[in-house]
């Protein structure tokens, strides 16, 4: 019976080193648990944190591209309005260059018309002096010879 006893009580302590072996693994793996739940529950923070951000973002770059969007197109309007004004004010230069081409033949003509007045003028004046150069010469003779 002595033997029974020692052998249950060799037994017991086995079992009892073995249990607090257990235990001291079930500590360590409540610890890594508990550490992991810490680690965890931190992450969580950061991934929500990061997924707000990330939403804030979001809604950010996209009111930046309908501003973007709005000024782009308001530059296109500005665009085709100053291509408008453009195209109007070539027509206006182009219309205004052709009066002015006609203008200046009219006026070249003109002047070579009054030019060729004046070379007509002139030679009249040439051929009235003429005459009268002679007239004035045979008055001169006629009032000698009287």
């Amino acid at each position: 019976m002595e033997e029974c006893l020692k052998r249950y009580s060799l037994d017991n302590d086995d079992k009892n080193r073995r249990i607090n072996a257990l235990h001291q693994e079930l500590k360590e793996l409540q610890d890594r648990i508990n550490d992991t739940g810490a680690k965890n529950l931190f992450l969580s923070g950061k991934v929500n944190e990061v997924g707000n951000n990330l939403d804030k973002t979001h809604h950010e770059q996209n009111d930046v591209i309908n501003r973007l969007k709005n000024e782009h197109d308001k530059l296109i309007g500005e665009n085709n309005e100053l291509h408008n004004r453009l195209s109007f004010l070539t027509k206006e230069v182009d219309m205004a260059k052709s009066v002015l081409e006609r203008n200046s033949y009219d006026n070249s003509q003109t002047k070579a018309a009054m030019d060729h007045q004046l070379a007509q003028l002139n030679e009249n004046i040439r051929e009235t002096n003429m005459i009268n150069n002679n007239l004035d010469g045979d008055l001169k003779l006629a009032f000698r010879n009287k």
